[in-house]
């Protein structure tokens, strides 16, 4: 009478130990499965004109009243078209910028700053400029530029942020460190009355401040 009982507990016992072993052995595949799957996703960046905004900002009077603007058109170029590093995008960024598309809102301020200002500097007609690197990682840091205006090439830093596919820049530059005193003056000069503040001094501040904003186009797969 033993022997029944003791059979049927051990195929009990079979039964059991083999479903377990079914059961560890899918949730592994399942496990490798999963990691396989994350393996293969991988994200690309692109330069996108259609998602960029360029805005300056300029001071006048002894209490520096801000007058903005931006310029309608905005060349740029990539050395690389997609990166799975955005900072391999943005560092391979060369730009050009035709002064005379400067928009302040206002057509007969653009059209002095575009004939007084601009024209009164050497390749006045274009503002050139490229990154030449990152100091930072892929959220922030500084951005270094070589930049071109009045045919004088310096070096700007910017802060930079990058948000997912999103760059945002922010710095300013000094006029005066492209030779272009005598552009802000022969500006002033022209909007002279403009210019005047409570004191009745006219006065137009060499520095100006630029944001420069962008969304990548993020393809993953």
């Amino acid at each position: 009478m033993k022997k029944p009982v003791t059979y049927i507990l051990a195929l009990a016992t079979v039964l059991i130990t083999a479903c377990g072993g079914e059961k560890h052995q899918t949730e592994t595949q399942t496990d490798n499965n999963n990691e396989a799957a994350k393996e293969t996703i991988a994200c690309f960046y692109s330069y996108n004109p259609a998602n960029t905004t360029l805005k300056w900002e300029a001071f006048k009077t002894t209490n520096r009243v801000a007058v903005g603007g931006t310029f309608n058109t905005i060349n740029v170029k990539t050395a690389i078209d997609s990166s799975s590093k955005i900072e391999e995008v943005i560092e391979s960024i060369k730009f050009a910028i035709p002064t005379n598309t400067v928009n302040s809102n206002n057509e007969g301020r653009d059209e002095k700053i575009a004939k007084f200002f601009f024209g009164n500097m050497k390749g006045g007609d274009l503002i050139i400029g490229q990154v030449k690197e990152l100091q930072g990682d892929d959220k922030q840091g500084k951005a270094v530029f070589y930049l071109t205006l009045n045919d004088v090439e310096k070096e700007v830093t910017f802060d930079y942020t990058i948000d997912d596919a999103t760059v945002k820049m922010q710095g300013s530059i000094n006029l005066e460190d492209f030779m272009a005193t005598d552009a802000v003056n022969a500006l002033n000069e022209q909007c002279y009355d403009l210019h005047k503040g409570e004191d009745g001094v006219s006065k137009l501040w060499p520095d100006v401040s630029l944001s420069f904003e962008t969304t990548f186009n993020k393809y993953c797969h």
